[in-house]
Parts: C-alpha cells; structure tokens; sequence
C-alpha cells in the first residue's frame, strides 16, 4: 500500500512538472512570436517583448492590431540620398556642423552658401558660378561639374557631365 501511494504522488509530482515546462515554454513563445512582429513592423523589440512577459497573447493581439510605423517602399533617389548620407556639412568658418540647405550657421551666425536638393543631388554654384552637384553613389562624395548651356537654375542631375573635382563643401 505505501509503493502504491508513493507511486501516485510521483506520478502526480511528474505531471506537474511538465505542464510547468509547457506553461513556460508558451510564454517564451509568446514573447518571441511578440518580438518578431514588433520588428516587422519596426516597433520596439524589447518593449514589446517585456510587454508580452506580462500580458503573453494579449500583447501579441494588441501589437497585431498596431499599424507598421516602417516607411513605405520609397526608393527614389532623392530619398536614397537622404537616407545614406546626412544632412549636415562643416561651417566653412568655425568647422561646427550645419543643415545643408541652410544659409545661416547656428553656431557663429555667418552666412554661408545654401545648398539646393534637385533630384536626388545636392547643388550649389561655385567661386566662377559654375553649377557642380555631389554624386554621393560611389560611397565617396564627389563634386562634379555641370557645363550649363544657360545660367538658369541646374537640370537634373542626369544631363549633367561626370568631370569630378574633389569634395570642397563651400
């Protein structure tokens, strides 16, 4: 009689064990399926993850329901350039980091050349007046002339020549 009750309890000792083991592994489950829908959709991975240790499938629900705040699959070439490279130059007068585009340094408050974003290339009118854009494609910046045949504003960037100089940010 006493191996047949030390038998039951050990058979029930078991069975609680592995709905322990099955109750844990749903659970991690759950927090990986939460953390690879978080990156699908370009959410946090471990907010969400920390999210489902706490409310498990609830959070997998929620974040399903959650619209991607991913980009859409722009790959146009002006965006492409702002993406790959930044959007800042060095100050020609105290070297800190300025806006492209501005006219205006926010550190020494000179002014200093804008640069004008055409078509996925930079311009800007050198010391003669000379159009030049920077071809940023090859992974190095490049300035590279434009031989206009007017002194209207630049064409795209896809008329334009391929004699380079060095980059010189004005």
């Amino acid at each position: 009689m006493f191996l047949m009750d030390s038998a039951e309890s050990s058979s029930g000792y078991w069975e609680g064990i592995t709905l322990l083991v099955v109750f844990a592994g749903f659970w991690v489950v759950c927090m990986v399926l939460a953390g690879w829908v978080a990156r699908t959709k370009g959410r946090s991975v471990a907010g969400w993850v920390l999210a489902a240790a706490f409310l498990n499938w609830i959070a997998i629900v929620v974040l399903g329901a959650l619209p991607s705040k991913k980009t859409s699959g722009d790959t146009s070439s002006a965006t492409m350039v702002q993406q790959s490279f930044p959007m800042y130059r060095e100050c020609p007068h105290c070297k800190e980091q300025v806006r492209r585009d501005a006219s205006l340094c926010p550190h020494c408050r000179l002014s200093v050349e804008p640069w004008s974003l055409r078509d996925g290339y930079w311009w800007r009118q050198d010391e003669s007046g000379s159009w030049l854009y920077l071809d940023e494609s090859t992974g190095s910046p490049v300035w590279v002339h434009y031989r206009a045949t007017s002194d209207d504003e630049p064409p795209p960037a896809a008329e334009a020549t391929t004699t380079s100089d060095a980059l010189t940010p004005s």
